[in-house]
């Protein structure tokens, strides 16, 4: 199903350059202030484009602070760290009011508040058009890493170039996702992505109240089981 689609995973960021990935190797660099122009330009240009963003894009009406989606990835994790799999605060869900995404989030692409580009959608069905998906490439990171039994525990990654490389070569991912954590996270967003598209990831949570793509695994259905 990935034919003719444009699969771009992107790690905004208020402060520095959002960076987007387009395949394996493929790499941008992208101002804040410039985004919304550069999806204006790449949804103009292509027909079935999605975006699989890194950053919470919806939330529930009755809680203005934290989402339930979130509370169920921290209390999955936090079982992990208890084993000794997942180093203390290697990954994190934090409540969404607490995270400085919003103004891009919601200047870039109009949600969880604005006016989305063109015919940019929030979607939990990819059909056609242009469709737009959260994903958490942390959580994901850390689902991936329990599911393939890597011996080593899974380092703390932030502004950790080493352990971002380690990370990568572990994984099999290409040297470029390696570079750094933002490179990282949006080669993980780019691959979601395209699972999503075959079939292999899902939607945990909901789009409309809270929710991200991650790997179709049983370490995520352990996730949804905590959110249910």
């Amino acid at each position: 199903m990935t034919n003719n689609w444009y699969i771009v995973g992107i790690d905004p960021a208020p402060t520095k350059d959002a960076v987007l990935c387009h395949g394996i190797g493929r790499f941008d660099c992208v101002p804040p202030q410039s985004l919304r122009d550069w999806f204006d330009v790449l949804l103009a240009h292509h027909e079935k484009v999605l975006i699989a963003w890194d950053a919470p894009l919806s939330f529930e009406s009755g809680n203005f602070y934290d989402r339930k989606i979130d509370k169920a990835a921290r209390k999955w994790a936090s079982t992990w760290v208890k084993k000794g799999r997942v180093a203390e605060k290697a990954i994190s869900a934090r409540p969404f009011a607490g995270l400085p995404h919003w103004a891009i989030s919601c200047h870039t692409l109009g949600h969880p508040f604005g006016t989305p580009p063109g015919r940019l959608r929030l979607v939990e069905q990819i059909n056609k058009g242009h469709c737009l998906v959260e994903v958490h490439p942390a959580i994901a990171l850390a689902v991936w890493w329990i599911e393939k039994q890597i011996r080593l525990p899974l380092k703390r990654y932030k502004n950790n170039k080493i352990a971002t490389a380690m990370i990568a070569n572990a994984l099999g991912f290409p040297y470029e996702a390696g570079t750094d954590d933002d490179h990282l996270d949006a080669y993980i967003a780019f691959i979601l992505g395209k699972m999503l598209l075959r079939g292999e990831a899902r939607w945990i949570g909901s789009a409309k109240s809270g929710g991200y793509v991650l790997p179709d695994c049983p370490e995520s259905s352990k996730i949804e089981a905590i959110y249910n």
